[in-house]
């Protein structure tokens, strides 16, 4: 592909036996994926035994495999790292996080840092998501190849803001290959920009993850009768 061409790569599904709402764009050496981790749970009947598609897994894989690709923002519905604190205090039966399929966070991990070990520092990931009613960034570190990835959960935008108590905001992950650790919660409607610069430094993409917030306005309401003071 060109480097300096827009384009859609693949979108949805190619099979009226699946539901998949995904999609893929390059800007120039710029890849953005926005992943669906719900289709093969509701294809399946909530029996999937992975969050992803084929489809997905596929397209990761040629974005990885595209020498033209030095940065690539993940994106996804539910957070890629991010553990209770208390196992099941959610109570509602809902996929928390990728960590409720280890092994496929796992494999999704080591992809991405060896992708960006093998041309550091040249290459870089940023992995994005929504929560469950908070916004923080963080990293995520591989301790076996010494290189971290920035990572941001943000939301809600108009929704409910729910106290961070019930989260470990750090923990490791695979045996202690991976680790991750997220800043100080945001307890107020938030949304993330990514700034992407290629031109300060031939060597190395220049990639900045702001947090952008809002106080909840006085008098706000929710569902079961709580309000903001």
């Amino acid at each position: 592909p060109s480097q300096d061409k827009e384009y859609l790569t693949h979108s949805g599904t190619r099979s009226t036996a699946t539901v998949e709402e995904w999609h893929m764009h390059r800007y120039g050496c710029i890849c953005i994926l926005a992943l669906d981790t719900k289709g093969s749970l509701l294809s399946k009947g909530g029996k999937a035994t992975s969050l992803l598609s084929a489809l997905q897994w596929s397209t990761l894989s040629q974005i990885l495999q595209d020498p033209f690709t030095k940065v690539i923002v993940i994106a996804s519905d539910i957070p890629f790292v991010l553990d209770e604190a208390v196992l099941g205090s959610t109570g509602d039966g809902m996929l928390v996080s990728w960590s409720s399929y280890q092994d496929e966070l796992h494999n999704m991990l080591e992809k991405l840092f060896k992708w960006k070990h093998a041309q550091y520092p040249t290459r870089e990931v940023v992995l994005l998501s929504s929560g469950p009613g908070f916004g923080t960034t963080g990293d995520i570190c591989d301790h076996e190849l010494g290189l971290s990835i920035p990572i941001a959960i943000v939301g809600p935008v108009l929704g409910r803001v729910c106290n961070p108590k019930r989260w470990k905001l750090q923990n490791t992950l695979a045996g202690g290959r991976f680790s991750y650790v997220y800043r100080n919660p945001v307890d107020k409607w938030n949304f993330c920009m990514v700034d992407i610069d290629l031109s300060a430094n031939q060597h190395k993409p220049n990639v900045e993850v702001q947090m952008i917030e809002t106080e909840v306005p006085p008098g706000t309401s929710w569902a079961g009768g709580v309000s903001v003071g």
